[in-house]
């Protein structure tokens, strides 16, 4: 008999959800992208595919306090919109 780990759906949203995963790839996302409805949740090499690509997320909310993705985006794009 094993240990399962269950995640129950209680209607929280990717940011309110600490186990929230990338639209694309479902990695554990760092951070979402608030121009779509609703709100995509972004893994950090997803979304830094999209800087180099030339189509950042500049319209999104972080998941942490170290927010990577910002280094990601000044590095690859001369807009950063982060909502705080």
């Amino acid at each position: 008999m094993g240990l399962h780990l269950v995640r129950l759906h209680l209607g929280l949203t990717p940011r309110e959800d600490p186990m929230a995963n990338c639209a694309q790839c479902h990695a554990a996302a760092v951070m979402e992208d608030l121009d779509v409805q609703p709100p995509q949740p972004w893994c950090l090499g997803c979304a830094t595919a999209l800087v180099r690509a030339g189509d950042p997320v500049v319209n999104y909310r972080p998941f942490d306090a170290r927010d990577e993705y910002a280094r990601v985006l000044a590095g690859g794009s001369t807009a950063a919109l982060p909502f705080r």
